[in-house]
């Protein structure tokens, strides 16, 4: 009796006098076509041919960036206000209006309020670098080829000599915003469209104009510690604190018309809802 299940005899032909064994067919669904994408990721659309590609979200990012601004904002103009009161404080120890235990009682109150400020500055710095970082490593992962300044410049930018002057972080926002230019997503002249004038005036205000005052700020520098000569040079600070204090109050402004801006545009390139 023959072996119906030697299917290699079938195809040399030696059995073909008796038909082939049949069977059933498959119960149950078949399996997907396309397994689905794992959770985090983003489709990046039609112009990647359907394929998904993983992006970091940073809308909430730039909200939580866009509170601590605002409140490095309202911090820096109660520190200008304390400051020109130090001022007078100052001067009026100078004058023997004031005694030396008061005076000091008025520079130690001074210096912490101007705790949660530098507190709050940080923050705002640290999160500012882990936003330009995740959108410059999104636009690595959308294939934007040519880009000059890739993620880890979002960090050392800030350090990279000449650091007061934010030369680095002002030529990667110009960087970032022309990436997540969704309409040039083909485009490999991308690099060469016009950046948001935004950033442009907000890095004179914040990089630039700063130095009027380094020249003050150098002056009153000291590290001798008498009351008297500390006084001395507190008393004339008060108009270099209010300078700062506008400076730092319009940069804040700008940089979050920055943010967000930059941010509506980056989310339409990902998707990100």
């Amino acid at each position: 009796m023959s072996n119906p299940f030697q299917p290699h005899r079938y195809a040399a032909g030696i059995m073909s006098d008796v038909p082939p064994p049949s069977f059933p067919p498959p119960s149950g669904p078949l399996p997907p076509g396309r397994p689905l994408p794992p959770p985090g990721y983003v489709a990046y659309g039609a112009g990647n041919y359907g394929a998904f590609t993983a992006f970091e979200p940073i809308a909430r990012l730039a909200r939580v960036l866009t509170w601590l601004i605002g409140a490095a904002i309202a911090l820096g103009i109660a520190t200008s206000i304390m400051q020109m009161k130090l001022s007078n404080d100052a001067q009026r120890f100078l004058e023997g209006n004031l005694s030396s235990d008061e005076f000091l009682r008025a520079v130690g109150v001074s210096n912490v309020v101007v705790l949660p400020s530098a507190a709050v500055g940080i923050a705002a710095a640290v999160i500012t670098i882990i936003w330009m970082f995740r959108i410059a490593k999104n636009l690595v992962a959308a294939g934007r080829t040519g880009q000059k300044w890739k993620p880890g410049w979002a960090i050392g930018g800030w350090f990279v000599p000449p650091a007061v002057l934010y030369v680095i972080p002002w030529l990667m926002l110009q960087e970032l915003w022309r990436g997540s230019d969704s309409s040039t997503r083909h485009d490999p002249a991308w690099n060469q469209a016009k950046a948001n004038p935004l950033i442009h005036l907000w890095w004179v205000v914040y990089g630039l104009l700063p130095l009027v005052t380094v020249g003050n700020a150098v002056r009153q520098f000291s590290l001798d510690f008498d009351t008297t000569a500390t006084a001395e040079r507190l008393e004339g600070a008060a108009s270099s604190a209010w300078i700062g204090a506008a400076v730092n109050v319009v940069a804040g402004v700008l940089f979050i018309a920055v943010i967000r801006q930059l941010t509506a545009r980056h989310r339409q390139l990902t998707g990100e809802a």
